[in-house]
């Protein structure tokens, strides 16, 4: 990232300082809002607006990396259709345990991330009468190598003996659908584990664009009131609204 904040202590007097504050605000005001960029340019001053700058700055690539990166596709036909979705549930978790299970790193962290029985189980305890549900046991590695980190929550639920529960987004393409999948991990004593997901029917890019606008091109409240409204999981759209109250 590059960061007025650092740029700053370089020096006031620093060429290079002046160098990197200058690729910055080139940076804020090519790719922010432009009401955005002004408030922010016109509300500090000195090196509070530097430091102010540098946090757009750091949102708005968190935000473009998370756009750019993090897809993950499957057909849809991996796991064997079942007679009902009692049926259709058991060939998932037998799929999961057979050819799931193990251990994949997640390459925006670093994590090594294990899946394992409870893994499975979790993410099959919800919304298992979709089939979309049901066949996404079968993204499971690449939603956790290519899900990008978004934030972290404090662990409320005292049956998982974990500090906080750690948040990720990716989009998944199931046949010819798109989906925002946003996925929980966990720090346990014996290791970091998949700990369950979520499948939003929304484009992940649209998504992206109904909550920050970074898109040119396209009307940020039109897309907001057709996109929003369809997204219920609660977790993701709240993680990802604190990230847009800056803009």
């Amino acid at each position: 990232m590059v960061c007025l904040f650092t740029a700053a202590k370089l020096g006031r007097k620093s060429e290079t300082a002046k160098t990197w504050c200058f690729v910055c605000l080139r940076f804020c005001y090519t790719h922010a809002p432009y009401r955005t960029f002004l408030s922010f340019y016109l509300e500090f001053q000195g090196e509070k607006r530097i430091f102010a700058i540098s946090i757009l700055v750091y949102m708005l690539e968190r935000i473009q990396k998370i756009r750019n990166n993090g897809n993950a596709a499957i057909t849809g036909f991996e796991i064997e259709p079942g007679v009902d979705f009692k049926a259709y549930k058991k060939h998932a978790l037998r799929f999961g345990l057979d050819r799931i299970r193990g251990v994949y790193t997640n390459i925006d962290t670093g994590l090594e991330i294990h899946v394992t029985k409870n893994t499975i189980k979790e993410i099959l305890n919800h919304d298992y009468k979709d089939q979309e549900q049901l066949q996404s046991i079968a993204a499971i590695p690449q939603i956790i190598e290519n899900s990008q980190y978004i934030g972290s929550r404090p662990n409320h639920d005292t049956k998982t003996r974990a500090a906080k529960f750690d948040y990720f987004v990716c989009g998944l393409k199931i046949g010819d659908i798109s989906y925002t999948v946003r996925s929980v991990v966990v720090e346990m004593e014996n290791g970091t584990r998949y700990y369950d997901h979520k499948l939003t029917p929304i484009e992940k890019e649209k998504l992206l664009d109904s909550l920050f606008g970074t898109t040119p091109g396209f009307s940020q409240a039109d897309y907001s009131g057709r996109i929003l409204p369809r997204c219920k999981d609660t977790i993701l759209i709240s993680i990802l609204q604190e990230m847009s109250d800056l803009f």
